[in-house]
């Protein structure tokens, strides 16, 4: 047997000395929600809300509307605050803080016409069901307003413009009942 060889000397570990870390740095500040709140144009009772981070695209928004409806509209037509031609959203690409001009200082509200949160100190949410608030005392979530209106499905299809609430065509049932042998 050859002899063990003697033991190597371990090498010290290099250290490298860091400056602290400034203490303003490690502060990390909450992502900004916005609740967006849809109204259909002309009918109220379709109306709803979504609340999503304030990075999220106007396509995503326009997904949540579509989906609100069950996923049977398209050719969706989105404003901005009010229906007007010089609000209507086309670059669906913008984010919500891009297209509303959102500043991360102080929450946007909504007026109270329509059914905003003047003077709220806090936000029920109702995903969590949680109360959020604010250190200064205002409602944290951004509140938006987005009017839409869409156009129904078009189709040739018969099989899409009949009724599911008919399993027979009036006219069919009205020929059952004049033929003989029936």
């Amino acid at each position: 047997m050859p002899p063990k060889a003697a033991p190597k000397p371990k090498k010290e570990a290099a250290t490298l000395q860091l400056a602290p870390v400034p203490q303003h740095l490690l502060i990390k500040y909450p992502k900004r929600w916005v609740t967006v709140h849809f109204k259909l144009m002309g009918f109220s009772a379709l109306d709803g809300r979504t609340r999503l981070p304030q990075d999220t695209t106007m396509r995503m928004v326009e997904n949540k509307i579509i989906s609100h409806h069950g996923g049977s509209i398209g050719r969706l037509t989105m404003w901005r605050d009010r229906i007007e031609p010089s609000c209507v959203i086309r670059d669906l690409s913008l984010t919500l803080k891009e297209q509303f001009a959102l500043d991360d200082k102080q929450a946007k509200e909504l007026p109270a016409l329509y059914g905003g949160t003047r003077g709220a100190l806090a936000v029920q949410d109702e995903l969590s069901g949680t109360t959020v608030t604010s250190p200064t005392g205002t409602a944290e979530d951004h509140q938006v307003l987005v009017y839409y209106d869409y156009r129904p499905h078009e189709s040739d299809c018969p099989l899409l413009l009949r009724s599911p609430r008919y399993p027979v065509s009036l006219s069919e049932s009205a020929l059952g009942d004049t033929q003989p042998g029936k």
